[in-house]
């Protein structure tokens, strides 16, 4: 049904070619949950690492990104979408709609939420390009089964261990569980997935 979802392509373009391109992923998906949290103040949401937005452990956005370089800058092609209504998800799928939380939603609300938030952490990131110290922090607190066993599904295999938190660099710190050592996993997504419909 029209305006059950908004489905966006967002252009960021950078002077300056960051090495450390995957905490993009995080921070849009922060930028997402900023605008979500704006419209619907008491959904209870978490970021999904890397790039995955829950509202009550179901999902409602996700973001990808597709990086364009040339020699005198780095452009970013972030493709968002969040679901508005139920009528957006799937069917048997175990996702949530922003309107659960707040029914007078509309395509340009979320529109106009998105792009005041993706303004300010991409123009910190240009400048940086890591993630800045505040937005860590609300993104770690933000992280789904933080302190939690969780399964990373990576390009080597599936890893098993302690979801610590987000680094700097978008990585996740992964814990294996009964020792101290903590693995920087750059690429992969957590494959524990969302709870089921009630």
């Amino acid at each position: 049904m029209p305006g059950g979802a908004l489905l966006t392509s967002w252009i960021l373009r950078f002077a300056v070619r960051h090495a450390d391109g995957g905490a993009l992923s995080p921070l849009v998906a922060l930028a997402t949950i900023r605008a979500i949290t704006s419209l619907a103040l008491n959904a209870p949401i978490s970021l999904k690492w890397p790039n995955d937005v829950l509202v009550d452990g179901r999902k409602v956005a996700g973001i990808l990104l597709r990086a364009h370089h040339s020699s005198h800058e780095q452009s970013i092609i972030a493709g968002i979408g969040v679901n508005l209504r139920p009528d957006a998800i799937p069917e048997g799928m175990a996702g949530s709609a922003v309107s659960e939380w707040n029914p007078t939603i509309t395509a340009g609300h979320m529109l106009d939420a998105i792009a005041a938030n993706l303004e300010p952490i991409a123009r910190t990131y240009g400048r940086y390009g890591r993630i800045a110290a505040t937005d860590l922090d609300e993104m770690n607190t933000l992280l789904a089964w933080r302190d939690q066993p969780v399964t990373v599904q990576s390009g080597d295999g599936k890893l098993t261990g302690i979801a610590c938190g987000i680094d700097v660099d978008g990585s996740l710190l992964l814990r294996d569980s009964g020792q101290s050592e903590v693995r920087r996993v750059r690429i992969g997504e957590i494959v524990r997935g969302p709870r089921p419909i009630a």
